[in-house]
Order: structure tokens, then sequence, then C-alpha cells
């Protein structure tokens, strides 16, 4: 089982994606935070396989905790995700150490598979940035360089086409 930990700051939200998690039957949310400080807290007490955390919350923001976890508890990997879809965002989000970024209009299945994937990366990585194989064809795949991934048509300093093709369906998953 897969331990989560949810931040955001609408509980509403918050329920819908504890749902969508649990309902993978590989996925146990096992806290939630409305704000940056509680996130912090509960992730360094509870040690999630995952932080799922979004940007856009009082006091200290989803950027920060991310920033801030990976340097007080740096073997959780953490997943950005947020409503914001601008490349300002993607980029601070991987600066600050995030190792996925989805954003809310992203399919649900798309959100469970970014959890699963991100929760290998725990295991193996131990902290350091590692990025693990993609499926063959994921346009990460072939990508010489990990932070210039295909996130969405016309972002700036990315292509609109990875190789093999873009496909509209992976738009808005780092």
């Amino acid at each position: 089982m897969i331990k989560v930990l949810l931040a955001d700051d609408h509980s509403i939200v918050r329920e819908g994606l504890r749902k969508v998690l649990e309902d993978s039957n590989e996925i146990e949310v096992i806290a939630e935070a409305a704000d940056g400080e509680t996130a912090l807290d509960k992730a360094m007490h509870h040690k999630p396989d995952v932080a799922v955390i979004d940007i856009s919350m009082p006091g200290m923001d989803g950027l920060e905790v991310v920033a801030r976890l990976t340097s007080y508890c740096s073997g959780v990997p953490v997943l950005i995700l947020t409503m914001h879809d601008e490349d300002q965002y993607v980029i601070r989000a991987i600066e600050a150490g995030a190792m996925g970024y989805v954003t809310k209009q992203s399919a649900p299945e798309q959100l469970v598979a970014a959890v699963k994937k991100n929760s290998c990366r725990r295991e193996i990585s131990h902290g350091k940035s590692w990025r693990g194989p993609c499926p063959e064809g994921h346009p990460r795949d072939k990508a010489p360089d990990p932070y210039r991934i295909p996130v969405h048509e016309g972002a700036a300093g990315f292509k609109k086409t990875g190789p093999g093709g873009h496909k509209p369906g992976n738009r808005g998953v780092l």
C-alpha cells in the first residue's frame, strides 16, 4: 500500500482526491493538511511514500513546503497538484525539488499513475533527485534533459511535441 499525504486548502478537493486515490486499492491517504505549515509537520511525522501538495495554500505556499520538505525530509518525493499550468510554476516546482507536476485539469487516473510512479522513487532514490525509467514512447523516455519535458503545448522552452508525438492525454502531467 502506497502511503500518501494530501495538502490542499479546500476540504472538498481533499475529500475528492482521497476518494480517487483510495479507489485504486493501492493507495492509502495517511494524513491531510489544509495549509503549508501543517503539511510540513505531518510529512515529517508520518513519513509518507509520496506527498501530494497544492501550490496555492494559506501561510506557507506549496513551493516553500517542497523546498523545506526536500531539505528536512529528503526521502519523501513530492508531487505538485495544482490549478496552475503556467511554465513559471512548473519550473519553480522542479527547482524547489518536486518530482512531478500534475494540473487539476488532468484525468483522475493520471494522478493515480503519478502517485504510483513517484512512490517508486522514494524506495530507490533515498533522497537523491532520481528519475526512473518511463514507459516506452513516453515523452520523457527519450528526453535528454529531465527538465525539458513537454508539459503542455506551447510551453515556453518546451517543444510542442515530444519524441514520437506528444499525446493530448499526457498534457498536464510531468
